[in-house]
């Protein structure tokens, strides 16, 4: 138990690291590169969860959502997001469902395989895009928004939770955690709009919005358990020592940036 969390702490330590890296410093080419490339070891991971097993089944598959991801940049980003919004609507649904309805992303590798590309291709446009036309900071708070949220229900769930969400699709989510990431996010929130330059007229607007995207950072999450449960496994990879795979770090963000990134369009206008 010590080794796996000396493990934990030493990948964590290295990931924050890089990521404020990545944020803070890279050019924007350096960014979008280097965020396809995480796409692109998530879509390998995807792969596997779709039941493909073949390493040349697997790379194709990489290689049809790396082209899809760069035929999206020639569309319209509102149209991205708009449609990649209705479709968090519709996972979110399947969630709460679970386990009916399994027969419409539980059965076919074609089938599975296009949630993929729905999940991760939007996100990776949504970031770049946020990073383009909001700055740096504005992905900075997206991921410590969503990391203080997760942090938050870890502390609380552990603590106090008793009362499971669903229990069929991720038996060690609570309420109390819920609402602890809630409280949490609701914290940093707080502090970025005390320390930013936001109009005071976009305070509601952007708070609201911020919980909104917590919502949807916990259908992330969710989503990518229920489909690990219909897959029968644990991790979706492991290629990062104590914390599983890289869908693993990044399901929440998946559902988080493009709502995020649609609201804050929305704010904008």
């Amino acid at each position: 138990m010590e080794n796996i969390t000396r493990k934990r702490l030493i990948t964590a330590g290295i990931l924050i690291v890089g990521l404020l890296l990545l944020i803070l410093k890279a050019s924007p080419r350096v960014f979008g590169m280097v965020t396809l490339f995480i796409t692109a070891a998530a879509a390998f991971e995807w792969a596997g969860l779709a039941t493909i097993q073949s390493l040349p089944g697997k790379l194709a598959y990489v290689l049809f959502l790396l082209l899809i991801a760069g035929g999206a940049l020639w569309l319209p980003i509102w149209h991205v997001m708009l449609g990649v919004g209705g479709w968090w609507l519709l996972a979110t649904l399947a969630v709460l469902i679970y386990p009916r309805g399994t027969s419409l992303w539980g059965r076919g590798k074609t089938v599975r395989a296009a949630l993929g590309v729905l999940t991760l291709v939007p996100c990776w446009v949504a970031l770049n895009a946020l990073r383009i036309s909001n700055g740096p900071e504005s992905v900075l708070f997206l991921f410590v928004l969503v990391a203080a949220a997760d942090s938050g229900a870890w502390f609380v769930g552990k603590r106090w939770g008793t009362y499971k969400m669903l229990p069929l699709v991720s038996p060690g989510k609570t309420w109390q955690g819920f609402l602890g990431a809630l409280l949490a996010g609701l914290i940093v929130v707080a502090a970025a709009l005390s320390l930013s330059h936001t109009p005071q007229r976009l305070w509601l607007g952007a708070t609201v919005l911020s919980l909104i995207t917590l919502i949807f950072a916990v259908i992330g999450d969710l989503f990518e358990s229920m489909l690990k449960r219909q897959a029968g496994v644990k991790d979706s990879g492991s290629v990062l020592p104590g914390h599983g795979g890289v869908l693993d770090r990044i399901d929440s963000i998946t559902a988080a940036a493009p709502v995020f990134v649609l609201g804050a369009m929305w704010l904008g206008r």
